[in-house]
């Protein structure tokens, strides 16, 4: 487009965008101990979900908050609801998962040179969520309501000039909406990474959903990219499959045939309402099974089988592109499932309306076109010789009742008798009807009083009953009362005095504790005793313990706090209690031991086992320490 930009060309998650890191962590981490660790850190660190947010005190901070987003507000974007967004993935195909990246040859991907191998990267898939949604939908609003004379199957495609006012504002919020997209995934891959203990090798991004202003042709145009990822000469980008199937960081080749584009994915082959309908989750899992990908959660209309084969669309856009790294999935997180109504339901839930109820009102008994609403009515109706004249007979309510109301047909008849001009000789018939009635006819004809037609009915005679003969009562026989006994005294059965439960000191977990996600046996204070380990020498102790206590009130929430027996030095944190995958994980979050490193830990109970294993991760030294099983106790 020249000059304009389409609103709804761009579409509704405006920004929406991809992001794959590549962690300094080996890829066999996703086939070790370590593979809780990311699963944890997927969960925790982002949200999923229709209007998923932080909760107040967990809100995530970025300059993008400190921009100017009055211009934002015409639209109906809240700053604080998109603050509580910020970091977040939302639902429908967004993701974040783990995987393996695969460089069959060196590589430079986002500036950061490679090596041939493989390795553990996060890709992530999500846009600007409910903000861009309310930018979208008014300012498509606006265009059509600019457009008028479009017809109405075009008028999705109304465009705002860039040189007006609804334009340029237009343009900053959509410019806006993608930092604000950028920022989330930035944050997202932050907080995982600083859950994991893990640096960035490197990264690659970029934005689809979105309009650019470029050159094509000698002509300086708009370039609409929904559902697009730019392919210019150089320009690197990712195009994912689905849950199971590979996806592909490339680099353009700069096509002008199709405007320095390629595909944003695989695409899908079924909708979700048919997808629901088809598809099973039992097939699904044997298919995510096959591929070595485990579900951490997500929804059937997301399956691999609802999407077509993504080795097909990069053969077909092989000119488009050039394939540096294959991505292979292994631990996928989406949006939990979540009911559909049916293809196009809001469609036709508009379409419903006022509209819809007043053309039912219309033809409801006791109104004629509109009565109920007050507006206009025909007169009331005939006496019965007009309706034996016209050949229509009165019906009769469901209910038995006599319904003023006629036949749709009748109705529709009645209304154009009335409509016609006067003078004609149906009018002149009808009003001789009304002035002068013929004498009603007491055989066939129906009494009319006022608005109502009443239809009388001639009961029939009842039928004499037969005389029934009075039959003589038998005597009922006399039964002897019952003497009372006398109650015996029963004697006081001796109460045996409670006994006072004594409170275990080892932390036994109640075994539906999982299953009701009850944290209530927590309450009180927990210790753990274990060997420190040497950051710089991995494998030689301290001569001394390290004690780490948590306490909790009865929530997932609570303190950790961390002695070292020789020093007698103490460190606090915040803590965190949940269970994942039927196992109790106890988190803190990073704090600066007695050496000064960033340190973050996950204790992980099974079962009834009063055991855990610890695990400390030390992003400043690179190393992560298993501890094996310690002891827990409420005592020190």
């Amino acid at each position: 487009v020249e000059g304009a930009v389409i609103p709804y060309a761009v579409g509704v998650d405006i920004a929406c965008r991809m992001r794959l890191t590549v962690l300094d962590m080996p890829a066999c981490a996703l086939d070790d101990a370590r593979r809780d660790a990311l699963k944890d850190a997927l969960e925790r660190e982002t949200r999923f979900g229709l209007g998923a947010s932080f909760e107040k005190g967990c809100l995530r901070e970025h300059a993008v908050m400190d921009e100017d987003w009055e211009i934002a507000r015409e639209a109906g974007v809240a700053k604080d609801k998109a603050w509580k967004q910020l970091g977040t993935s939302g639902a429908g195909n967004h993701f974040a998962e783990f995987g393996e990246l695969h460089l069959e040859r060196p590589a430079v991907l986002g500036g950061q040179a490679l090596a041939q191998g493989v390795y553990l990267a996060l890709l992530s898939h999500s846009g600007s969520r409910g903000s861009g949604e309310e930018v979208a939908s008014f300012y498509s609003r606006r265009a059509m309501a600019l457009r008028p004379a479009l017809p109405r199957e075009m008028k999705h495609l109304a465009w705002l000039d860039l040189d007006s006012d609804p334009g340029r504002q237009y343009w900053a919020c959509m410019e806006l909406m993608g930092r604000y997209a950028s920022a989330s995934h930035e944050l997202i891959h932050a907080h995982v990474l600083a859950a994991l203990g893990a640096e960035e090798l490197a990264h690659v991004e970029n934005h689809h959903n979105f309009a650019w202003l470029e050159e094509h042709g000698g002509q300086r145009l708009v370039v609409h990219r929904k559902g697009a990822t730019p392919a210019g000469q150089g320009v690197q980008g990712v195009v994912p499959g689905s849950m199971a199937s590979s996806g592909f960081v490339v680099q353009g080749r700069g096509c002008e045939d199709s405007l320095a584009s390629c595909s944003h994915g695989a695409g899908r082959r079924m909708s979700r309402a048919e997808a629901f309908k088809s598809l099973s989750r039992e097939k699904l899992a044997e298919l995510l099974e096959g591929h070595r990908v485990e579900l951490v959660s997500g929804s059937l209309d997301e399956s691999p089988e609802a999407y077509k084969d993504i080795a097909e669309v990069m053969a077909g856009q092989a000119g488009l592109v050039d394939v540096l790294a294959r991505f292979e999935p292994r631990l996928v997180k989406m949006a939990p499932e979540q009911k559909v109504r049916g293809e196009g339901w809001k469609r036709k839930a508009r379409k419903a309306g006022k509209a819809e109820k007043a053309g039912k009102a219309s033809l409801r008994h006791g109104a004629c076109m509109g009565r109920a609403r007050g507006e206009w009515r025909l007169p009331a109706p005939p006496p019965a010789c007009y309706w034996k004249a016209v050949g229509v007979k009165p019906f009769r309510h469901a209910q038995g009742r006599a319904c003023p109301m006629l036949k749709r047909s009748a109705t529709l008849f009645l209304c154009f008798l009335l409509a016609v001009p006067a003078g004609t000789v149906l009018a002149d018939a009808f009003d001789a009807i009304v002035s002068d009635p013929p004498k009603p006819d007491p055989e066939t004809d129906v009494p009319f009083f006022g608005d109502q037609v009443v239809v009388e009915e001639e009961k029939p005679e009842p039928k004499p009953k037969p005389e029934r003969r009075p039959v003589a009562e038998k005597p009922k026989p006399v039964r002897p009362k019952p003497v009372a006994e006398k109650p015996r005294p029963e004697k006081p059965k001796p109460v045996a005095e409670a006994k006072p439960r004594r409170q275990s000191n080892r932390l036994e977990i109640p075994a539906d504790a999982a299953r009701r996600n009850d944290l209530s046996f927590l309450k009180g204070c927990w210790y753990f005793e274990r060997q420190a380990l040497r950051a710089d020498a991995p494998g030689a102790p301290f001569l001394g313990m390290i004690q780490d206590r948590f306490c909790f009130n009865g929530s997932g929430r609570g303190t950790f706090t961390q002695r070292y027996v020789n020093s007698g030095r103490e460190y606090s944190s915040p803590a965190t209690a949940r269970f994942a995958g039927g196992r109790l994980v106890l988190h803190h979050p990073m704090f600066r031991n007695m050496h000064g490193r960033r340190v973050a830990g996950t204790f992980t109970c099974d079962g009834q086992d009063a055991g855990t294993v610890c695990r400390t991760y030390s992003p400043d030294t690179r190393y992560l320490s298993h501890h094996g099983t310690v002891r827990i106790s409420r005592r020190p």
